[in-house]
């Protein structure tokens, strides 16, 4: 929010200058970045926008300001033997697939307008953000107005970000749009607005010609008042199903299993709890996995040779996500026919979990019997809400 209103102020002036908000905006640039990679594309609006205003000196600074704590996060990682990139960013970015037709359709800006239409509560923002713009400008306001160039840069990010980045799950990915753009709509001359209507009322200037302008705001702010409600709703619903899953899933392993070498494909709550030698079969902690998944030949065959190779004893997984499909574009393998499932564990009216079902499955035959009794004992510990089935051998 802080980094849209420097950067519309900065451009805004006719000429460079070094007031404070040059100076404030380098610093705000490298901790946005650090906070959360989406940054880099408001980043790069304000970098296209100061090339259009021929600050060359301006565009190169805060590029290096934005380029630096990724470069350093980088060689750490790659010192470390990793990508240089976060796995996160490799296997749920959208990177462009340039080997088929569709695939240079989508990179191309199809695939930011695909994800626009499916995501209501953007799209009426975005409707928002054009129809405030096209509203000031027939007042007056000119392009580099503070306000206009707060909207060119949410309305700039917000079509990077759809293009190369998700959304959903709670808003977690794109909340930072959600709250820039209610900025950029409501900055400045919107108050004006607001009053000379609160005036208007007072003078009983209102008529029936106001209702159809009225009902037409109301619908357009529908999906997105549906869309924060839902959201806040499902704050407790997610934060329950969490606690019946995934937090029982690591005092499972934390019990009995603590120090040892498990797979799974949701490695959050378990390895924050418990000390495990964890084989992540998703790929976001596991380099060899991220590697396969991204040249698009993760099989069956290399899951059984690298739980082979870590001496993975257990696993515990969603099946849902090992029916030899794809998953997020990614090859999702078939799990090993030497695997044999013990257990499942069900929660009722799970929200943010990646199913409802998380299955426990024995890596080697001789460590059936053990998991099958620990799967037994550890059953009565079980919240109200999760159910345990156990599988007769």
């Amino acid at each position: 929010v802080a980094f849209v209103v420097l950067a519309a102020q900065i451009l805004e002036e006719r000429k460079a200058t070094t007031g404070w908000a040059n100076i404030a905006i380098m610093p705000l640039t490298a901790v946005g970045v650090l906070t959360r990679f989406e940054t880099l594309f408001l980043v790069a609006a304000f970098a296209m926008l100061l090339l259009v205003r021929r600050r060359w000196l301006q565009c190169v600074a805060v590029t290096v300001a934005a380029a630096l704590p990724v470069i350093a996060i980088g060689y750490v990682s790659h010192s470390k033997g990793w990508f240089w990139l976060p796995t996160s960013l490799l296997l749920k970015g959208a990177i462009p697939n340039l080997r088929s037709l569709s695939g240079i359709v989508d990179a191309v800006g199809y695939l930011a307008l695909k994800r626009l239409f499916a995501a209501p509560h953007l799209l009426v923002l975005m409707a928002a953000l054009l129809v405030v713009y096209l509203w000031r400008a027939g007042a007056g306001a000119s392009f580099w107005n503070q306000g206009q160039l707060m909207i060119s840069l949410t309305v700039m990010t917000l079509l990077l970000h759809l293009q190369f980045a998700n959304t959903g799950w709670l808003a977690r990915y794109e909340a930072y749009l959600i709250a820039i753009s209610i900025l950029s709509i409501g900055y400045s001359d919107i108050g004006t607005l607001l009053a000379r209507c609160k005036a208007n009322f007072h003078a009983r200037r209102f008529s029936l010609a106001h209702v159809p302008w009225i009902l037409v705001v109301l619908l357009l702010a529908m999906p997105l008042v549906r869309h924060g409600a839902e959201a806040m709703s499902d704050e407790v619903f997610a934060a329950r199903s969490v606690y019946r899953q995934q937090y029982q899933m690591a005092r499972f392993l934390k019990t009995y299993y603590d120090g040892s070498s498990v797979a799974a494909n949701d490695i959050g709550a378990i390895n924050y709890m418990a000390d495990l030698h964890c084989l992540d079969l998703f790929g976001l902690a596991n380099k060899e996995v991220c590697r396969l998944k991204r040249i698009r030949t993760y099989s069956t065959s290399d899951v059984a040779d690298l739980s082979n190779k870590y001496s993975t004893r257990i696993a515990i997984v969603y099946d849902s996500w090992f029916r030899g499909q794809n998953l997020l574009g990614y090859p999702s393998p078939r799990l090993p026919s030497g695997w044999t499932r013990i257990g499942r564990w069900r929660t009722e009216n799970a929200v943010i979990s990646g199913d409802d079902t998380v299955s426990f499955y024995s890596v080697h035959p001789s460590e059936s019997a053990s998991l099958k009794q620990h799967l037994l004992e550890f059953s009565s510990r079980l919240p109200s809400g999760t159910v345990s089935y156990v599988v007769e051998q």
